[in-house]
């Protein structure tokens, strides 16, 4: 059976060392630009409140410069920048040949400096594979979150097909990482069903969101800061300007909102690397005849977030997949209902009418009803923005990281007992690499 609550071993209530592994995007890169979104706030977030309880955590990603060096973040976590040479991020679709490379340089690091990790927890396949090399040789255990999944990216297909190397690397991750930590059922569904995963092995425990930061600002303040009107009518959508995400769907949706006065929708994300989608999207809603009614925000820091969420009426979630869905929890944490497509954990997080809609039969349609509901009724009543925040006080990020240090702990107490990874991991299926790889193995 899958776990929903993990009991921590009272005997491994000391501070534990962590090697936090993200490999791809760094947990203070640019929110909103191609490589870094929720994955890299998830990474920091649970990486601070570890750390907060006395816990030990070091996060590697990739460097730049010409040599590892480490910076300090919070209190007892360290950003660790592996550098194999490159001058310029390699992008994660380049990263594959260079795994041995930055195991390398993970390995040398961690020897420098002495570390006896008591636990790997990897973000990404790309990292798992790091990890994966990692736990073979520290004989530690290893927690795998994906954060997204190749085949389900492939099932809805509306980018180009991720990799069979990808598809092959999480099957592979699958068996032999010692759990995988999934953050709804949805996606622990996927694992089983997709890549016939163990239900022992998986522990479902929701994304967290930092309640310090996002809580209801002064709408009117908000909308004057942001230079909105009083009379607007804001729906807002956050996120990477990606076809998963369907900020393209959310113009269509626009288009069915145009009986409705003074409606004007937000656009934050993206950067100077998207303006290809961005102006895909203002030729789409040019065709709509809605292109006056849409404004792009561009990259927005997270302490401006809350700015936007408290200004909204309301906040799209239109992605046709999530792994979780951390924007549904940042606008209920600021008091703004959500209407979303059925991803993610949108079941276990709207729950009622005043937090939102979830759009079961998936019609931008009904989308746009659900919409139109909330923009006549606006935030309505006080009292709705108290309850809306209250019904996500239980995904406070103490509290997960609590949840998810009993994973930890709980691995490690089995590894304690004489139950741990085998020594012989598998080597890379054939029919699945690319020819320039096939003799440059990864184990």
């Amino acid at each position: 059976m899958m776990h929903d609550q993990p009991v921590p071993d009272t005997a491994l209530c000391r501070p534990l060392r962590i090697a936090m592994l993200s490999l791809h995007s760094s947990p203070i890169g640019a929110l909103g630009s191609r490589d870094t979104g929720g994955m890299s706030v998830y990474v920091r977030e649970l990486s601070r409140a570890l750390g907060a309880r006395g816990d030990r955590v070091d996060i590697y990603t990739q460097g730049t410069s010409t040599a590892t060096h480490t910076v300090t973040l919070y209190e007892n976590v360290r950003l660790v920048y592996l550098s194999i040479g490159a001058r310029d991020e390699i992008p994660k679709q380049a990263l594959y040949p260079h795994i041995n490379l930055f195991y390398e340089q993970l390995e040398a690091f961690r020897r420098s400096e002495r570390l006896r990790y008591d636990l790997i927890h990897s973000h990404y396949w790309l990292s798992g594979w790091l990890g994966l090399r990692a736990q073979k040789t520290w004989h530690v255990p290893h927690a795998m979150t994906f954060h997204t999944l190749g085949a389900v990216k492939n099932m809805v297909g509306v980018q180009p097909p991720e990799s069979p190397q990808r598809i092959a690397a999480e099957q592979i991750l699958c068996r032999h990482c010692t759990a995988i930590i999934v953050g709804s059922r949805r996606e622990a569904r996927y694992l089983e069903q997709l890549y016939k995963t163990a239900p022992q092995q998986i522990f479902i425990i929701p994304c967290g969101v930092n309640r310090d930061r996002f809580y209801r600002k002064d709408r009117q303040g908000a909308r004057k800061r942001l230079g909105f009107t009083a009379s607007e009518r804001i729906v807002l959508y956050v996120g990477r300007l990606d076809p998963l995400k369907g900020a393209c769907q959310l113009i269509e949706v626009l288009g069915h909102l145009k009986n409705v006065n003074n409606v004007r929708l937000v656009i934050v994300g993206g950067g100077a690397e998207n303006e290809g989608e961005k102006a895909a999207l203002e030729q789409q809603a040019q065709c709509l005849q809605v292109h006056d009614r849409v404004r792009f925000a561009g990259r927005v820091d997270q302490t401006e977030l809350p700015l936007y969420y408290s200004a909204a009426d309301v906040v799209a979630v239109p992605s046709q997949y999530e792994s979780f869905g951390l924007v549904m929890l940042e606008a209920l944490s600021c008091g703004t209902p959500v209407v979303a497509m059925p991803v993610g954990a949108a079941e276990e997080i709207i729950q009622n009418p005043v937090a939102g809609a979830i759009i079961q039969d998936g019609s931008l349609r009904t989308f746009a009803h659900a919409i139109a509901r909330f923009l006549e009724n606006g935030k309505a009543a006080p009292e709705n923005e108290i309850m809306r925040r209250a019904s996500v006080a239980r995904y406070d990020w103490r509290l997960i990281a609590a949840r998810i240090r009993a994973v930890y702990q709980r691995l490690i107490a089995l590894g304690r007992y004489g139950w741990m990874i085998s020594d012989q991991l598998p080597a890379y299926p054939v029919a699945c690499e690319p020819p320039a790889l096939v003799c440059d193995r990864l184990l």
